[in-house]
């Protein structure tokens, strides 16, 4: 099975759209992903089965706690020279992802989340 990665803001009050940015690499998810318990395991990452074909992970965040990690891991991510080929396309991304956390102010919580996906491959 493939995975991806995706950020999606949850909104608590007024216009209760969602919004979703999909195919995100800057996010160090698997670093996290099994280590639940651990110290150093932060952010926690929990299982999310909603179904019995893919195993998913979730991470939930208040706006405050996801701005400090994506600004963190967005700069690590630029600053890796390996990636260069994927910063311009991943910079777009990254830019929506602020630009719907400016102008959506009823957004509360902020899930990231790696789920897995039929590539029609096997």
């Amino acid at each position: 099975m493939a995975t991806r990665m995706r950020i999606i803001g949850v909104p608590v009050q007024d216009n209760l759209n969602v919004w979703a940015v999909d195919y995100v690499l800057w996010w160090p998810v698997d670093d996290f992903i099994g280590k639940t318990g651990q110290e150093t395991a932060e952010p926690k990452f929990r299982e999310s089965v909603d179904s019995s074909l893919y195993l998913d992970y979730v991470g939930i965040f208040n706006k405050e706690e996801f701005i400090n990690l994506n600004d963190r891991y967005k700069a690590e991510f630029l600053a890796n020279s390996n990636k260069k080929p994927l910063h311009n396309e991943q910079q777009k991304r990254m830019g929506y992802v602020d630009q719907y956390l400016r102008q959506r102010l009823d957004i509360k919580w902020i899930l990231v989340e790696k789920y897995e996906w039929e590539t029609g491959m096997n």
